[in-house]
């Protein structure tokens, strides 16, 4: 056999594994707060973004929150002209409209108002179930990404109930005129300290496939091998 044939035979095996090989899709979704620290009766606002390279098709996650502390002010998607909102309660569904491929972007923004009579130093925790982000990918389209959560934290002093320790001053409207009444509140300060008070929680989407590169990189060593073992093999056998 001749050595060119086999060459430009090892060459278009190649360039058909190349080409059929599939690769999953990949992306990120992060969860952001614009407040760190909050007091009674504030809002915050968290946002859902999203990106991938392969673009974003759409994203459903289930969420909850502890409804005795906080409240959903409003809910929206934040482009309305690319996406859709088909959610419903306590729970996010966006969908892309749009023709044109969008790698990266934010998705979705809630609103909560905190509630009279939290108390100071409690963290306020807004948590997901596991991320579906759907891509523009025809096949193998859908990325996983496991529950995210974001906290906010009650400021101490902010008008927050709470235990204190010292002297605190009551005011008792009466109708012949406002009367001050002290009281000493020997009890200590217990704050609930949260495990992570970041208001950025993100995460890289697992693959679901093996790593475009190496795959690549793993068919091309071998053609080489390939081309440089028959090569041998066609000098010591002396076929030209």
């Amino acid at each position: 056999m001749n050595k060119k044939i086999i060459t430009l035979g090892i060459v278009l095996i190649l360039m058909v594994l190349v080409a059929t090989t599939s690769f999953a899709a990949t992306g990120t979704v992060e969860l952001d707060t614009d407040k760190k620290e909050v007091s009674v009766g504030d809002t915050f606002t968290i946002t859902l973004k999203a990106s991938s390279e392969n673009g974003i098709n759409g994203i459903n996650a289930k969420y909850s929150y502890d409804k005795t502390k906080i409240e959903l002010v409003s809910d929206k998607v934040l482009n309305s002209s690319n996406w859709s909102s088909l959610g419903g309660d306590s729970e996010i569904t966006v969908i892309c409209n749009s023709d044109q491929s969008i790698k990266s972007a934010d998705l979705y923004s809630m609103t909560f108002k905190v509630k009279e009579g939290v108390s100071a130093g409690t963290s306020i925790k807004f948590e997901t179930g596991e991320i579906f982000l759907d891509t523009d990918e025809t096949t193998d389209s859908e990325v996983k990404v496991p529950a995210k959560s974001v906290e906010v934290k009650v400021k101490t002093g902010s008008g927050a109930t709470g235990a204190t320790t010292g002297t605190t001053k009551e005011s008792t409207q009466t109708s012949t005129g406002t009367t001050k009444n002290e009281k000493t509140n020997t009890s200590t300060t217990k704050t609930n300290t949260a495990t992570s008070n970041q208001t950025y929680a993100s995460g890289t989407l697992p693959k679901t496939g093996i790593n475009q590169e190496i795959i690549i990189g793993g068919i091309v060593i071998t053609a080489i091998a390939l081309i440089v073992f028959y090569n041998k093999k066609i000098k010591y056998s002396g076929v030209e």
